[in-house]
């Protein structure tokens, strides 16, 4: 969060008055002007439910002097009613405002029998923005980049006096918010702050990529910091874009700075008085994938443009994943390009060739590391395409559910410890691959930092919570894992409460209500995450595996399919899951073949296995459950005995059946591997 954002000096005026805000110290109400339009005391949403009394403070807080005459007041709002009709609209929307209030000791308003006014001790963010406007480089990349692409007043046209004053104050404020770009760009570039003007053009050129002026001073900037292929990139966005929006081309000054690009060696700066620039900053964030054109050839006349449908699809999918960021490229940057997106920023590029031959269809997605164009992932497929949609849908299956799993596992090694994301990443893979206790506590301790670091990072909280539920991933035995789970389930909480579209949050949570006994509310996390994400089929499988111990066999098998379209190289997990299942069903002889499929089983894996290995009579068994008995005994805690009793116990704690039969077929698998039925392993 940018520095300014937090102070407490007193903001200067806002878009349409030129005063200073109330805004300062004591401050009680704030106004989200930008996008959809908000009021809050602290955390109460104290946000009126009609647009028009929405409008009226939004103007009074725009407003010389933050104040307006009734009649002012009635004219733009009711001027199609008569007088008397007007004004008393004007009271009960008045009332309505002062109602949102409540009880939380503000007052939103102060009115006479002449004028209203905003009460005393208020804040808005185009207040802070306009401050932020007036500092130096860095702080107007920070008012740029708050700014975004949000309307002033968005969605507020509620009469047509107000909507015409709404236009001209949009206009207003984006004509002063241009001003700050120029103006910060052309400052950045005499001394030399590369940064700032980097993150001013960026952030306002999203907002407006058809500004020639700040394209001209952008593009100087990169020639500045020896960025020529992407002084070259933005030429080219602009050419696009008043093309496509304008049927224009690009002036002489645009011209001139592509040619001077041309001309400037990429390795020297064109200043050749500039200061050393400074090392940019860690970007702390998930890994960023650029989905680039999809491509089709040999395809029938009536085919044409399905790369694009199968594109959009795609996209579609993956914005479902809180993991990525996810933007959308017209052609595959270059290496020199990848800085644009932020130094230490991991990036990758997802590309597509389609072909037909006869009733075929081959797909060949490339997933292309972008610091070193390294291909990290490619796996061809052939489709039948009888079925158009039925191709299509396997295709975006096949894609959605390969890349995710793969930036993950890319991505990892990369992570640069000090930024908080990355340090999660650190984290969240060291939880992941612990193979003692020590470790498995380590890891939890390293997420345990982050979320004090950031508590509003949702996304490191479920590994947290799997760590604190399964005794660190069952890097011990025979201990009460309860304490821990009254832990996990306040975290699984505060994370749902932070991304009510995280599904991990809900994956998570429908572990936390089994181990609870929510059967019904395990169920609909389970069924939710389902529902948010029908691509990510690690959190599917969770949810699958969830769904067997509720007894529902039929539908978590039908999730587990799901996984395997998703995937077709499904990991260990999987196997375990599936293999389960078929323990559960009674059929063992099944269930054998898909745990011989694991190549590093876990615990209970390794339990599973011996279990259904036992039921078939496979020579292999009895030495099998020794084996068991002495990994098992490795991790069993000193403080408590290793008895038959408290081993059956421990696995109840670990194996939430809600059915008891369920609990009572398992039971009866388990002779194989029990103390007194083996005294020589004592």
């Amino acid at each position: 969060m940018p520095k300014w954002r937090n102070s407490k000096k007193k903001q200067s005026g806002s878009v349409v008055n030129r005063e200073t805000s109330p805004g300062g110290d004591g401050v009680h109400l704030r106004l989200q002007l930008l996008g959809e339009v908000r009021f809050s005391v602290g955390s109460a949403d104290v946000t009126p439910r009609s647009k028009r009394a929405r409008a009226l403070v939004a103007y009074l807080a725009l407003s010389r002097g933050y104040t307006a005459t009734r009649a002012r007041l009635a004219d733009l709002f009711w001027g199609d009613r008569g007088e008397a009709q007007a004004r008393g609209s004007l009271r009960q929307c008045l009332l309505e405002v002062r109602s949102a209030a409540g009880d939380t000791g503000v007052e939103i308003l102060s009115s006479d029998r002449e004028s209203v006014s905003l009460g005393a001790g208020w804040t808005s963010d185009i207040a802070e923005i306009e401050a932020a406007m007036a500092g130096p480089c860095a702080s107007i990349a920070d008012a740029i980049e708050t700014a975004g692409r949000e309307q002033l007043l968005g969605g507020l046209f509620v009469s047509d006096e107000y909507d015409e004053w709404l236009t001209l104050a949009r206009a207003d404020f984006d004509a002063r918010l241009a001003d700050a770009a120029r103006r910060g760009l052309a400052r950045a570039i005499e001394t030399g702050d590369a940064e700032s003007a980097r993150r001013i053009a960026d952030h306002y050129l999203l907002r407006d990529p058809g500004d020639e002026e700040v394209t001209v001073l952008a593009m100087r900037a990169d020639a500045m910091r020896g960025a020529a292929p992407i002084a070259h990139r933005r030429f080219q966005k602009l050419r696009d874009y008043l093309a496509a929006e304008l049927g224009t081309a690009p002036g002489p000054a645009a011209l001139d700075a592509l040619a001077a690009v041309a001309s400037t060696p990429v390795a020297e700066p064109v200043a050749p008085t500039a200061p050393t620039l400074p090392v940019l900053p860690t970007h702390d964030g998930p890994p960023l994938l650029l989905v680039c054109p999809f491509v089709e050839t040999g395809f029938a006349s009536n085919l044409m443009h399905l790369a694009d449908g199968v594109r959009e699809e795609v996209l579609s999918g993956l914005s479902r994943f809180k993991d990525l960021r996810v933007l959308v490229e017209d052609r595959m940057p270059s290496s020199d390009e990848a800085t644009m997106f932020g130094a230490g920023t991991i990036a990758y590029a997802l590309t597509a060739t389609l072909r037909q031959s006869g009733t075929h269809m081959r797909v060949t997605p490339v997933l292309t590391r972008l610091s070193d164009r390294s291909v990290v992932w490619s796996n061809p497929v052939s489709i039948e395409v009888s079925d158009l949609q039925e191709a299509i849908d396997a295709m975006v299956d096949r894609i959605i559910g390969a890349v995710t799993p793969r930036v993950e596992r890319d991505a990892v090694p990369r992570a640069q410890p000090s930024a908080v994301y990355d340090r999660y990443l650190v984290a969240r893979h060291r939880a992941r691959t612990a193979t003692t206790l020590h470790e498995g506590k380590a890891a939890a301790d390293l997420l345990e930092g982050v979320i004090a670091d950031a508590p509003e990072l949702a996304v490191a909280y479920p590994h947290l919570i799997r760590l604190y539920n399964t005794n660190y991933f069952y890097k011990i035995a025979g201990i009460d894992p309860a304490p821990n789970r009254v832990r996990a389930f306040e975290l699984a909480k505060t994370a749902l409460s932070l991304d009510r579209g995280h599904i991990h949050g809900y994956t998570v949570m429908g572990w936390c209500q089994l181990w609870r006994g929510g059967w019904d509310a395990a169920r609909a996390h389970f069924e939710k995450a389902v529902e948010l994400n029908p691509y990510h089929s690690e959190r599917i499988k969770e949810a699958a595996f969830g769904l067997i111990f509720l007894g529902e066999h039929a539908k978590g098998g039908d999730y587990l399919q799901r996984c395997l379209d998703l995937d077709p190289l499904p990991n260990d997990n999987f196997f375990e899951d599936l293999g389960f299942l078929k323990l559960m069903q009674r059929k063992p002889e099944e269930a054998v073949a898909y745990f011989d499929l694991i190549v590093e089983p876990t615990l209970f894996a390794d339990l599973y296995g011996v279990l259904a290995s036992c039921a078939v009579g496979h020579p292999a068994g009895p030495t099998m459950a020794a084996a068991w008995r002495r990994r098992i005994a490795a991790i069993w805690s000193p403080d408590v005995p290793m008895t038959d009793a408290n081993m059956v116990s421990w696995l109840h704690t670990h194996l939430p059946f809600r059915k008891p039969e369920h609990w009572s077929l398992f039971s009866s698998y388990l002779g194989p591997v029990l103390r007194d039925a083996h005294p020589e392993a004592a």
